[in-house]
């Protein structure tokens, strides 16, 4: 294959003086363009990009796909390269006809070369593509060099039109085509017709039309003597037509009859060639309505309300369509219930399932659907009413939900983009509320790997109980959600927590919210006879709290959040919080000052298999829990540590939580909070000057300002 440009040689046949005639192509007219000056790259200084194409031809381009290469079949001239997986860069040819051919190679060893054609128009820049002319791909090469192949395609004759040729990981060389040469004198061509050809309707109605497209790809004036049809064919639209431009063109359309028929379009002109002749041939079929209708199903979902969907019956026949639509089941109406669409027309028909709270699980109905013509239609609808009292949580609002809570640290769960997500933290687990678990009931979750591929694990609490695995599965690296059930669980009230590695979970559903813990049992009046009713607020308790990690270093969190209140008389309970089941309530009672004194030793749960309590200490001792009231800021303050502990009687240090405030308002950092005089040696904690530095834990308190929990705090 040489890669020299083959000068256009033209030679044009004899033409009448009269009129004259359509020019036709032929073997002389081939040209072949091997793109010897072809460029495409970026210029000497590497500052811009820069095409040079071969006369005629031109370059739309987006990415930038093509180069030019010496790497050639058998020159070291340049051709056409492309090394990417070109999607949107286009070489366009000058306008041709007929038959065109071009060599195609691939890449390289490793990828397959690709080629696709299209006809289509360019003006002012814009590339319109139009019908694909063909496409190739070559098979890969095991061994050698890859090896060049000929491809050929064809464009629509006698009417010149450009290629759009669009390469993928090839080299591209040697197209040669037929240039397209206008008549100089009318040339007449319908579109998709050459003159002898035949046009077949098919079936139609009476009154179908049909339109032709008459070019005149002379260089003179198209006059038309003479429009004629047989065959009880009549015109529609341009029977009066008389001329055509040079390089315009005219439509003309044509009527059907009731009847099956053939017939002629005769068209007589000044082409040398005239009369232009297509044969007609068509079927009658009576008008009728055709229904469509857009869905086969139709799936509510999950519901706790109402619930409506929509389909769409459309008329693609040439007839009215009546039909009506009825529901078998009274839960799923439909509305409207009968409709006429014209011919071409459409319309919708909507299908409402009444919620009904009461009547749980799933439920199903057809939609009948009967046209005035043909057969009836069948649409299968379902929903699944959820019980009102299930719980759910989809983590739509973005932070931890009420009622959750985290053991461990607690920034490593990031609450976005409607979902809970974790990174590695070994030892923490989310914690959800408290559960009231059915016989027979279950709870479903999602959950996938964030990157790594993890276990997800899930372990259980009944009633405060000791934690126990329900679930441990892998769970590879990969983006897509699954599902998993707990369920063969005994009746009773349970917490579940999952485990922080590197987990994304979302749409937890199934069991009930518990009822909320009442301390009832030892909230009681000061008096036999007592009758003052338990009164329920909810306050804000800051606090430092402290944990050991993976390694047993501690780590501590500071953190404020709303805590339940019940106060009876004198008696008092708090619903503190904890890492092991989120809260428990903690039982105390007013004592003289005004201050509240909780016991020592509170149980709150089983933590592995032991026993766990809140305690209070001195540093060397368990003691009480002591609240001491400022009445000015109307809060109390316990700055010796809170324990969790193993033991009423010995310290164990599982965690524990120091610089306790509890207040009405959500605590300022630089608010000033007091502690009496008289309150100075029941306490013990740890704190900071207001330089920042830390002041060494005694046995008492110290007067001063100093810093606990992020806020300025005054013992006097």
């Amino acid at each position: 294959m040489t890669q020299s440009f083959i000068s256009m040689i033209k030679s044009l046949a004899v033409m009448t003086v009269v009129f004259g005639s359509c020019l036709t192509a032929s073997a002389v007219n081939t040209v072949t363009e091997g793109f010897d000056n072809f460029k495409a790259g970026w210029n000497s200084s590497w500052t811009a990009w820069e095409v040079v194409m071969p006369d005629g031809w031109d370059y739309v381009d987006s990415n930038r796909a093509y180069s030019a290469d010496k790497d050639t079949y058998k020159t070291k001239a340049p051709s056409v390269c492309s090394d990417s997986n070109n999607s949107s860069s286009y070489l366009i040819t000058p306008d041709l006809e007929g038959d065109f051919s071009f060599y195609i190679r691939n890449y390289t060893k490793s990828y397959q070369a690709v080629v696709k054609a299209y006809a289509c128009t360019f003006e002012n820049g814009t590339l319109t593509l139009g019908t694909e002319l063909g496409n190739k791909t070559l098979a890969k090469t095991s061994s050698g060099s890859p090896s060049w192949e000929k491809v050929t395609f064809s464009a629509p004759t006698a009417q010149g039109t450009r290629v759009a040729l669009l390469i993928s990981r090839a080299y591209f060389d040697d197209f040669s085509y037929t240039p397209y040469e206008q008549a100089v004198g009318p040339c007449l061509f319908v579109s998709d017709y050459a003159s002898g050809s035949t046009c077949d309707l098919g079936a139609v109605c009476e009154g179908a039309t049909h339109t032709f497209t008459l070019n005149n790809s002379g260089q003179a004036e198209l006059t038309i003597t003479n429009l004629g049809l047989t065959g009880g064919y009549t015109f529609a639209e341009g029977a009066d037509l008389t001329t055509i431009a040079a390089g315009a063109s005219a439509n003309v359309t044509i009527s059907t009859p009731a009847v099956d028929t053939i017939g002629t379009l005769t068209i007589v002109s000044n082409d040398a060639n005239s009369p232009y002749v297509i044969n007609l041939k068509s079927t009658y079929k009576a008008p009728a309505p055709v229904m469509v209708i857009s869905a086969k199903e139709l799936n509510f979902g999950k519901v706790r309300t109402d619930a409506s969907a929509d389909f769409v019956i459309s008329n693609t026949g040439d007839a009215e369509l009546n039909v009506l639509i009825v529901s078998d089941n009274e839960g799923f109406s439909v509305s409207p219930t009968s409709l006429t669409v014209a011919a071409g027309d459409k319309d919708t028909v909507s299908v409402t399932f009444a919620y009904n709270a009461e009547a749980c699980g799933s439920h199903t109905a057809s939609i009948i659907v009967t046209p005035n013509v043909g057969v009836a239609d069948t649409i299968a609808v379902s929903a699944f009413v959820i019980d009102p009292d299930l719980w759910t949580e989809e983590f739509d609002d973005n932070k931890l939900p009420d009622g959750w809570s985290i053991i461990g640290t607690e920034s490593k769960w990031v609450f976005a983009n409607g979902v809970a997500s974790a990174s590695y933290e070994p030892n923490g687990w989310l914690v959800t509320p408290r559960l009231a678990v059915g016989s027979g009931q279950s709870l479903t979750f999602q959950a996938r790997s964030k990157q790594f591929g993890t276990d997800v694990k899930v372990q259980y609490q009944q009633d405060g109980g000791a934690w126990s695995e329900k679930l441990n599965e892998a769970r590879n690296t990969q983006s897509d959600f699954e599902t998993y059930t707990i369920e063969g669980l005994e009746a009773g009230n349970y917490r579940f927590r999952i485990a922080t590695e590197n987990l994304v979970l979302d749409n937890f559903e199934g069991f009930k919210l518990a009822p909320v813990e009442e301390p009832s049992d030892t909230i009681v009046p000061v008096e036999p006879t007592d009758t003052v009713e338990a009164v329920r607020d909810t306050l804000y308790v800051s606090y430092t709290f402290f944990y050991p990690d993976s390694k047993n270093n501690w780590q501590s969190i500071i953190d404020t959040e709303q805590m339940e209140v019940i106060t009876k008389g004198d008696s008092i309970a708090l619903n503190f919080p904890n890492p092991i089941n989120g809260n428990s309530w903690m039982k105390g009672r007013k004592d003289d000052t005004g201050s509240i004194v909780f016991t020592n030793g509170q149980p709150i749960a089983k933590y592995g298999s032991d026993n766990a309590y809140y305690c209070g200490t001195d540093g060397e001792k368990l003691t009480d829990m002591t609240f001491y009231y400022n009445e000015t800021s109307d809060s109390y303050l316990c700055p010796g540590p809170i324990l969790i502990n193993s033991s009423t009687t010995a310290m164990s240090y599982w965690f524990y939580f120091v610089n306790v405030l509890i207040s009405k308002e959500e605590p300022v950092s630089d608010g000033i909070h007091t502690v009496a005089n008289s309150q100075q040696t029941k306490a013990n904690g740890q704190r900071y000057d207001l330089q920042g530095r830390r002041v060494a834990a005694d046995s008492h308190l110290k007067l001063g300002l100093y810093i606990i929990n992020g806020k300025k705090v005054l013992f006097k």
